[in-house]
């Protein structure tokens, strides 16, 4: 029974993780919306169109818009003075949102970005015979390492272990993947454990 205490909570807690940030982005992306068509009703009351393929002109219309000022945001965040004013935002405001860091590193490397080293998949090798699947999330100045030890089948759950740096050995391998093997019980873990 304590077991299926254990795998409840860990399952709840990572789909937590899971479904916030999808829902926090639905949230944003349809107030985005509303105000953009509020902002845009009068542009779209002159046009003549009503439907294209089907769809409403204004809202076909919006989605353009806003995925035309995505594109703008991400083209300017290119830019060095772009890149300062992200990074002072991400850091001034963003920054003090709980579990914001986190979560935006684990969005990073899901869509296989450089998360500045964090969460690089491992081997912790426990005793001679016990090797886990492991995720570095912190190289201390001395001889440690921070490293999260994933639960199957969540992955993005488990133990914070501070282990020494040479019983952790950094695989060939991206966060996805040890995230796949995780999710489904460990399957492909043996690929990963030689790499």
């Amino acid at each position: 029974m304590k077991r299926f205490g254990e795998f409840f909570k860990s399952a709840l807690i990572g789909g937590f993780f899971v479904i916030l940030p999808i829902a926090l982005l639905i949230f944003l992306l349809q107030e985005a919306f509303d105000s953009l068509a509020a902002i845009m009703a009068p542009i779209v009351d002159v046009i003549p169109i009503e439907e294209i393929a089907g769809v409403k002109f204004a809202t076909a219309f919006g989605i353009a818009v806003l995925l035309v000022l995505c594109f703008l945001a991400g083209a300017a965040t290119r830019t060095t003075p772009g890149r300062r004013l992200s990074g002072w935002f991400d850091e001034k405001v963003l920054g003090r949102i709980p579990a914001y860091g986190v979560l935006k590193t684990l969005t990073q490397q899901i869509a296989g970005q450089d998360a500045e080293g964090k969460f690089t998949p491992a081997v912790a090798i426990l005793t001679e015979d016990i090797h886990d699947l492991a995720y570095i999330v912190e190289e201390h100045d001395d001889e440690f390492v921070t490293v999260l030890l994933p639960n199957a089948p969540m992955g993005m759950t488990g133990q914070i272990r501070f282990l020494k740096k040479k019983n952790v050995r950094k695989i060939d391998a991206s966060f996805t993947d040890v995230l796949d093997s995780m999710t489904f019980w460990g399957e492909g873990s043996a690929k990963l454990f030689r790499s």
